[in-house]
């Protein structure tokens, strides 16, 4: 924000090397009192800015609360103004391509977990999958692209497979946002882990994806989180390895795919567990009810 003000001053010939005065505040924001305004300090103002920077983050959609609470919004209102892009969605693109903001793919349709397990059998056995798909298949190292890690159910010719993920593609670091359930049928993965579950495993599975986290922040519970927890539920005792990545703004410091990816792939198989670390796709949609 101190930049912000600095340069809105500049805009103004206004020097902010001390204090700013009240004739100074007047001018900076084009105040406009209904007497003389520096008469009393409780004088309500209308404000206005003039045709320069907070003009240029007005016509952008740009407004000081969600600059507040997305450092990347800042951001994009100082490149905006200078002139270097035309909206915040392109100054995005921008960080993306040169991997200095998170990237989380959201395409996937989102779905009413409530709906889509209601026809798996609890009674019967069922096969729970983890499947990770990593930034850099084989390799711990986080990039931009976060990647994905999400879960798969199969029963008697039944599959369904869900990811969680934020409501916003560029998970923030700085504050959480609304989670949701999408579809990951289809969805490519670089390793997986697999276990026959019990009915009650199997009720412990489907209850923690009905009643999933509703709030999705980065550092303390992401899509890795979540599938740690469906393989707890399910008999798998995952790894919680925490990876860090330094952000343009801040650092993130969670579980995250890179690592649960390659902690599976270090795992062997055993005759309840299968560990498979060629990749491919999950399985698509089928069956019901």
């Amino acid at each position: 924000m101190g930049e912000i003000i600095q340069r809105m001053a500049a805009d103004n010939n206004i020097s902010i090397e001390g204090l700013f005065t009240f004739a100074e505040t007047v001018s900076l924001f084009e105040l406009n009192a209904n007497g003389i305004y520096n008469a009393s300090p409780n004088i309500d103002f209308d404000v206005h800015f003039r045709n320069n920077i907070g003009q240029t983050l007005w016509d952008n959609g740009i407004r000081f609360p969600e600059m507040l609470q997305n450092p990347f919004e800042m951001a994009a209102a100082l490149a905006i103004a200078n002139g270097d892009f035309n909206s915040v969605e392109e100054y995005i693109n921008h960080l993306i391509e040169r991997d200095e903001v998170f990237y989380v793919n959201t395409g996937e349709k989102k779905v009413n977990p409530k709906e889509e397990t209601k026809c798996f059998d609890v009674t019967k056995p069922t096969k729970v999958t983890i499947y990770v798909e990593q930034p850099i298949e084989g390799s711990r190292k986080i990039t931009a692209y976060v990647g994905h890690t999400f879960i798969g159910i199969e029963q008697e010719g039944i599959s369904r497979c869900l990811g969680y993920y934020p409501k916003n593609q560029m998970p923030s670091l700085v504050s959480d946002q609304v989670a949701e359930i999408h579809d990951n049928s289809g969805s490519p993965y670089h390793v997986s882990i697999s276990t026959e579950v019990s009915p009650d495993q199997l009720k412990k599975v489907i209850d923690h994806i009905i009643n999933f986290p509703d709030t999705y922040f980065l550092n303390t519970y992401n899509c890795s989180d979540f599938g740690i927890d469906i393989g707890r539920r399910a008999g798998l005792n995952l790894p919680k390895t925490i990876g860090v990545y330094e952000q343009l703004f801040f650092k993130f410091e969670g579980r995250n795919p890179s690592d649960l990816g390659e902690d599976i792939r270090a795992m062997n198989s055993t005759p309840n567990i299968t560990i498979e670390k060629t990749g491919g796709n999950a399985p698509v949609k089928k069956g019901g009810c």
